[in-house]
């Protein structure tokens, strides 16, 4: 990793390993290997993991690997199979569910399916109040060219807060934002 890369991967990854609870050293490696862009290696971990214990957490690695592939229909149905293996904690179901449903929210954006991302990223929303579906409704206003509805949207995610590895995303639109708010071309 370079040029801070290996903190960005770190948090993501740490927060997938400490979310699960499972504190299976595989999940940390694959997660780091996602976001260093090895898929081919990160899969292979999450496919060990499935066969080892079928698990959730394996399927949502494999699904956020085969969202990275362009495999959006696939990487949905994992998803759905992370969603259905998901265990009674309350609060681990909290978070990951409105995770899940973020990420489902982007792959429909990647299938050029805007309806049903904003209904994933309100189904997120109503599980948890977090700021990245915030950001995410954000962008599908944007591209709609509703920028003050956007612009909301990017408070609010502004707000919550958001995961270290889209800070970039909310400090360009925060940017656009107080371009238009200043209204200078």
């Amino acid at each position: 990793f370079a040029n801070g890369e290996y903190d960005e991967a770190a948090r993501s990854a740490g927060a997938l390993y400490l979310l699960t609870g499972l504190r299976d050293d595989r999940l940390w490696e694959a997660s780091m290997l996602l976001y260093a862009g090895k898929l081919d290696r990160a899969a292979a971990i999450a496919d060990e993991i499935i066969a080892d214990s079928d698990n959730w957490a394996g399927y949502e690695l494999r699904a956020q690997v085969l969202r990275r592939q362009e495999q959006f229909e696939d990487a949905n149905d994992m998803l759905q199979v992370a969603i259905d293996l998901m265990p009674d904690d309350e609060k681990l179901r909290i978070v990951a569910l409105a995770d899940m449903f973020d990420t489902r929210a982007r792959l429909y954006v990647a299938m050029g399916n805007p309806q049903q991302a904003r209904e994933a990223v309100n189904r997120a929303l109503s599980i948890k109040e977090l700021g990245e579906p915030h950001l995410l409704l954000a962008e599908l206003d944007f591209a709609a060219g509703d920028v003050e509805k956007a612009c909301t949207g990017v408070d609010k995610a502004s707000e919550i807060g958001i995961v270290y590895p889209l800070m970039d995303d909310l400090d360009a639109m925060v940017a656009r934002c107080d371009t238009y708010r200043s209204g200078a071309p």
